[in-house]
């Protein structure tokens, strides 16, 4: 197998302000302590509640609880899309 072809199959790497209004993802890795010790942290399940680019935060759920997070640390948590739409 080529080089080229191997990066092709290679997932990329995604990250929380990537995800649009409603749709869940699995974080794969916070770099931001804070926030991993709140409850994004790996393995967790995120919901995108708001996510407009002309502001400097967005709004996502964890289980029971919502987070007001900055764009800046955001961009620190990557995620896997899960593939799943919120049901709100």
């Amino acid at each position: 197998m080529n080089p080229k072809e191997k990066s092709n199959t290679l997932p990329e790497t995604q990250f929380l302000t990537e995800l649009k209004d409603g749709e869940c993802g699995v974080i794969t890795c916070n770099t931001d302590r804070k926030s991993a010790e709140m409850g994004l942290f790996p393995g967790a399940v995120v919901t995108m509640f708001r996510n407009r680019k002309n502001e400097r935060s967005l709004v996502v759920g964890a289980g029971e609880a919502r987070f007001l997070i900055s764009r800046t640390i955001a961009r620190q948590i990557a995620i896997s899309p899960s593939g799943l739409n919120s049901q709100q």
